[in-house]
C-alpha cells in the first residue's frame, strides 16, 4: 500500500462536503461529526514467480464519529455513500495501478467514545479493494 491509495480513499470520502476527514487521528476537541481514516495492512501476493511486482489489497479503518448515536450513524452512512454508492464499490485512481472496486470487509456496532473530548459516539467499518500494476 502507498501514500497513493491513502489519497485516492481520502479524496473520494472528501467528495461529500458534510464528511470531515482526517487521517490517523482527529485534532483535540475536534467538533463533531468527522470521519477518522486509517490505512492498515496490504495483502501482498506475486502474481509471477518471475515478476518484481505484486498485487496487493491495501485496507482501511474508518471510524465514523459524532455526538450521539445518531450522528454516528448518519456519518456512517455518508461514508458508505461516497465509498459504495448504491452498495457497490467505487474504484479508486491510483498512478500506475489498476485497482478493483472498494469493499465494506465489516462493520461494528456503535459504541460510545469516553476518552475524546467532548464525549461522543463512533462506528468502525473496514474496507478494501485489489491493487495491480498497470500492464
Amino acid at each position: 500500500m502507498t501514500r497513493a491509495h491513502t489519497h485516492a480513499v481520502q479524496a473520494a470520502l472528501e467528495t461529500d462536503p458534510g464528511l470531515v476527514v482526517f487521517v490517523g487521528i482527529a485534532p483535540d476537541k475536534q467538533p463533531y461529526p468527522y470521519v477518522i481514516l486509517r490505512p492498515g495492512l496490504a495483502t501482498d501476493r506475486a502474481e509471477r514467480l518471475t515478476g518484481a511486482e505484486s498485487t496487493f489489497t491495501p485496507s482501511y479503518t474508518v471510524l465514523a464519529c459524532g455526538e450521539d448515536p445518531e450522528q454516528a450513524e448518519w456519518v456512517t452512512e455518508h461514508v458508505d455513500a461516497a465509498l459504495r454508492p448504491r452498495g457497490r464499490g467505487i474504484t479508486p485512481t491510483v498512478a500506475g495501478r489498476s485497482t478493483g472496486h472498494i469493499r465494506r470487509d465489516t462493520l461494528q456496532p456503535l459504541l460510545p467514545d469516553d476518552d475524546s473530548q467532548p464525549p461522543g459516539w463512533y462506528r468502525v467499518a473496514e474496507y478494501s479493494f485489489r491493487s495491480a500494476p498497470k500492464s
